[in-house]
């Protein structure tokens, strides 16, 4: 999914008697000896509960508009890369029809999330904030189960808290004192970015340097530029396909702000589109 080969993970069972660190801005993660370990940071220590004993579980609310704010538990979920509200606290509150705004979808079939291959049932939105302590996060982007089965379908997650809200802390979850430490990095109150393009890609090949489009949104600015399913990006305003990640072409596509010119294959053609990116939701 990411577009990247994976050789394993560090889970609870590891870490369960340290106090783990991650510093999203510095790039460095580190493990300390709780015996050893003082905070005294300026951030702030929320007290934490263990969701099915291994995931960190902290307070906090959502507001969407129209309804009073929506207390409920976070659960802490550093392998994730986005935020999802459980399908039990989407019903609940009928979230579906409160939120900001709704990102389009295309028509092929939706891509497999996560390392065990499951298709989550989602519909991806912006909310009006997500509240953690102190901390107000303006206009997040979320996807709103809709699962009958599976984690996302358990009233006890709540709101599963993936890596675009935490990358804006050091995140610091001390195991042994039941508590988790956001430290606000500079990224606090940048923007959630949302895809811009209407381009649903994949990576493939031994290198994950081959991106194919998967789908593409109808009325979107991919869609009027003419591109289609199995189109092959080799170059990006002159630049080869191949000096990205699957995840900095993303990125790239979430910038509204300027047109890219887009070379592609099709059927053994050589093919160059302009796509002017435009705000979604």
């Amino acid at each position: 999914m990411p577009g990247t080969r994976i050789y394993g993970d560090i889970g609870q069972n590891a870490l369960k008697d340290f106090v783990v660190e991650f510093d999203y801005a510095g790039g460095i993660f580190t493990v300390y000896d709780p015996k050893r370990f003082e905070y005294h940071g300026g951030g702030t220590v929320l007290p934490a509960t263990w969701f099915m004993n291994y995931d960190p579980q902290i307070d906090g609310e959502i507001a969407v508009p129209g309804l009073p704010p929506i207390k409920t538990k976070f659960t802490l979920d550093t392998g994730a890369g986005g935020t999802v509200i459980s399908a039990p606290l989407v019903s609940a509150h009928d979230l579906a029809r409160h939120v900001v705004a709704t990102m389009p979808a295309p028509r092929s079939a939706p891509l497999a999330d996560g390392v065990n291959g499951i298709v989550f049932d989602t519909v991806t939105a912006r909310i009006e904030a997500i509240r953690i302590g102190p901390y107000d996060l303006k206009r997040p982007l979320v996807a709103l189960s809709r699962g009958t089965q599976g984690t996302f379908a358990m009233a006890e997650v709540g709101v599963n808290l993936g890596g675009n809200v935490p990358r804006r802390f050091k995140v610091i979850v001390d195991y042994p004192r039941q508590r988790v430490i956001l430290e606000p990095n500079a990224r606090l109150h940048d923007p959630f970015p949302a895809d811009a393009s209407g381009l649903v890609l994949t990576a493939t090949g031994d290198d994950f340097k081959t991106f194919i489009v998967h789908g593409v949104v109808p009325k979107s600015p991919a869609d009027e530029a003419g591109f289609r399913e199995e189109d092959v990006i080799t170059a990006i305003d002159g630049e080869p396909a191949t000096t990205y990640a699957l995840w900095q072409i993303q990125d790239l596509f979430k910038d509204a702000s300027r047109a890219r010119r887009v070379t592609i294959t099709r059927a053994g053609a050589t093919l160059t589109k302009t796509i002017k990116p435009r705000p979604l939701a």
